[in-house]
């Protein structure tokens, strides 16, 4: 009883009142009193020092402090960063902002020093205190999606004025290349001006740089994504296990493409609308593997539970199984974000809803089609010139016989995206690069 009346009273009243608070909080109004206000205070609990070369202590502030690499995505960016950071500053100690315990165990694993002062509530004067005693030199924002306010205003917020008060102890900070949609929070225009001078922006693709500039007049550079920075793993023992089934589909003259799904396609997605999902990827993987002579790798790229891709994975794997017998591979267990990487890297084109995928594949060169959402694709697709036909939004998945036609013209031009992809790859890596200006 009480269950039933969370969903038919409870659940729809909180969404009543969330609307207009969300509302309110993407508001210049808001952003003013509730972030710019505290920020201000807390900037005089700053001591500003000078910055040692090479440096000794790197910050790094996660896009979700909570679950700090619960994306491989955020772990490709980490990975690539401290990668390349260490070229020029070999014996660098990491810090890393974190908002749980959990996230601090993570932290520590990696080797990183763990400071717990994302707190709730949240307090600039503690992330002033904790970044003042932890004095870095450099600090690099992994700003992936969330800067624009699209998740939450207070959120993005928080991360743009941390990354200010870093600044204002001396060090040099690198945003790392973010996403920018169309529709960003109004109230973040002011804030992103305010930012001190050794905030340094980056965006990772022309289409955001461009909604970007029109935005705000805080400079930014364009650059690529920092994860095409990371060193794929080649020969641990999953990857190893993936190879020798790749080579064992080829020998019997299937071509092996990569399949990524995950239940964040539709916001707040309803269990119909997971389903249908599920339902419609299985039957076009189904009749395309025999019809194309095609073999399917399933890739999760994100764990985290209710999120994550298995949600989808996992039951189409077990619906493909008794059709398609060895011709499907299901990824079970966690890969690190290189090894999700290098077994990209092995296949002919990978089909994917999450970014980080697609670039993981287009880092090894390998070509890319792509169920989008929130707009982060477009961009993507533009740095190796592919066409907008390879996208397709996953109300379209779902919604009649769109799909079938998209895989298959996907299958049919493999080996010129191939070409394609190759050629661009060189300039898209120099671009990635410059996201470590200053801090490498």
């Amino acid at each position: 009883m009480k269950t039933l009346l969370s969903r038919l009273v409870l659940s729809p009243l909180k969404k009543k009142i969330r609307q207009p608070v969300e509302a309110f909080r993407r508001t210049p109004s808001y952003v003013d009193r509730f972030e710019l206000g505290p920020w201000s205070k807390a900037q005089g609990l700053v001591r500003e020092r000078s910055r040692t070369r090479p440096a000794k202590r790197l910050l790094i502030l996660p896009s979700d402090p909570i679950t700090f690499q619960g994306a491989k995505g955020d772990e490709a960016m980490m990975e690539a960063s401290l990668r390349v950071i260490r070229q020029t500053n070999p014996g660098v100690e990491v810090g890393a902002i974190t908002a749980s315990d959990q996230a601090s165990a993570i932290a520590r694993a990696s080797g990183f020093k763990p400071l717990q002062n994302w707190n709730r509530p949240f307090s600039y004067e503690s992330i002033a205190r904790a970044v003042s005693a932890f004095e870095p030199d450099i600090c690099v924002v992994l700003g992936a999606d969330v800067l624009d306010g699209y998740y939450s205003t207070p959120h993005a917020a928080r991360m743009l004025l941390t990354a200010d008060l870093v600044a204002r102890t001396g060090a040099d900070v690198e945003v790392l290349g973010f996403s920018f949609n169309s529709t960003p929070s109004p109230g973040l225009a002011r804030l992103f001006e305010r930012l001190h001078p050794r905030v340094h922006l980056n965006v990772r693709d022309r289409v955001s740089y461009d909604r970007f500039v029109a935005f705000t007049s805080r400079p930014a550079q364009l650059v690529a994504d920092s994860a095409f920075m990371l060193a794929p793993t080649t020969d641990s023992a999953g990857v190893l296990r993936i190879a020798e089934w790749v080579a064992t589909r080829r020998a019997e003259g299937r071509t092996v493409v990569g399949f990524n799904l995950h239940p964040m396609l539709f916001r707040n997605a309803t269990r119909e609308q997971i389903s249908a999902l599920i339902e419609r990827s299985g039957r076009v993987l189904a009749d395309a593997a025999a019809e194309r002579r095609l073999s399917w790798l399933l890739i999760p790229h994100d764990y985290r539970g209710s999120l994550g891709d298995d949600v989808c994975l996992a039951p189409i794997g077990q619906a493909l199984k008794p059709k398609l017998g060895d011709d499907v591979f299901h990824m079970t267990g966690e890969f690190t974000a290189a090894e999700l990487k290098g077994a990209a890297g092995l296949l002919d084109g990978v089909i994917t809803a999450r970014m980080h995928l697609a670039i993981a594949a287009l880092g090894g060169g390998v070509p890319v089609a792509a169920v989008v959402y929130q707009d982060k694709f477009r961009g993507l697709f533009g740095h190796f010139g592919l066409p907008d036909t390879l996208m397709m939004a996953p109300e379209e998945l779902i919604g009649g016989n769109a799909f079938d036609g998209f895989v298959r013209d996907f299958i049919d031009h493999l080996p010129d995206l191939r070409a394609q992809v190759a050629a661009a790859l060189p300039a898209v890596k120099d671009l990635s690069a410059k996201n470590f200006g200053t801090v490498a």
